[in-house]
């Protein structure tokens, strides 16, 4: 599902960066560190700050992807320094397109109660 105006307006602005950065990221993931070395998939990377977190507690590689080509365009251009750390696209959370067990690690910094019958489709995004 795309964002709506308003829901566009929610998820990107400074309030929402610092809760994901301060409360999300300490809260669900833990300490900076705690990454090091790993590969993450990102499913509703937005415009990237998950990435950029991602990438700060340590992570190798951050692969994002997000129904929305505007959000795609903005992680690009937001990420654009990682180089080869970072991948971004457009994609769907359901219909993950990638090899199974090729991530250490999926993250959502919430969008799963978007995707449609979540729970059944969960079980495919375990897999990568």
């Amino acid at each position: 599902m795309k964002l709506n105006s308003v829901e566009f307006f929610l998820m990107n602005n400074p309030v929402r960066a610092a809760s994901q950065r301060w409360i999300e990221t300490p809260m669900l993931i833990g300490p900076s560190g705690i990454l090091t070395g790993v590969r993450i998939l990102e499913i509703g990377c937005g415009r990237g700050v998950g990435i950029e977190i991602l990438l700060s507690l340590g992570a190798a590689q951050v692969v994002g992807f997000d129904l929305d080509p505007k959000m795609i365009a903005l992680a690009q251009k937001r990420t654009a320094r990682y180089g080869n750390r970072v991948q971004v696209f457009i994609g769907d959370a359901e219909k993950v397109d990638l090899p199974d067990a090729s991530f250490d690690a999926v993250v959502d910094f919430g969008i799963l109660h978007h995707v449609p019958d979540w729970g059944r489709r969960s079980k495919k995004l375990l897999a990568c």
